[in-house]
This record gives structure tokens, sequence and C-alpha cells, in this order.
């Protein structure tokens, strides 16, 4: 038998997504509020996205919706968790 240690989380315990470029400078949003994501680094200008990627929209999305999931309504009857493996 293996045994693992998971930890949960809800959308409250997230506290932002952080964005680290390569040089080390990095920006955090905060779940519910509307971003533009930056294309560059402020830093060292490095782009942050491939052109036609679809991973800026995508993250906008997540920050959206976990704010959306804050704000839900506490009468519903399932709890919303995010598992996470032991960090090593």
């Amino acid at each position: 038998m293996t045994l693992q240690k998971r930890y949960l989380a809800t959308p409250h315990d997230i506290r932002a997504i952080r964005l680290t470029c390569k040089c080390g400078t990095s920006l955090s949003f905060i779940p519910a509020e509307k971003t533009n994501f930056p294309d560059k680094c402020h830093n060292c200008h490095a782009s942050w996205f491939l052109e036609n990627d679809l991973t800026q929209a995508v993250l906008d999305q997540v920050i959206l919706g976990l704010g959306a999931l804050r704000k839900r309504s506490e009468a519903v009857t399932c709890k919303i968790e995010f598992e996470f493996d032991q960090p090593e």
C-alpha cells in the first residue's frame, strides 16, 4: 500500500496567479479582477506568450472563473476544492 499526502484548496484559498519571467521578474493577479496580461516583461521586455497562443486568453478566463467560484452561493450543496500533490 502506498500512502500519499494530498492538499485541498477552495477557490478562496488561492491568493493570486503569478507569472514569472525568465529574468526573475514576476507579476501576480488576484482572482476576480479583470486583467489584461501584459504581452512582455516590463523588466527585460521578453515576450511572455507565443504568437497565436491561447495561453493569455485561458489565463484571463481562469482568473475570472476563480472569481466567480468565490462568489458562489453557500446554499449550493456541493463544495468545490482543488487537489494538489504534496510539494517535494
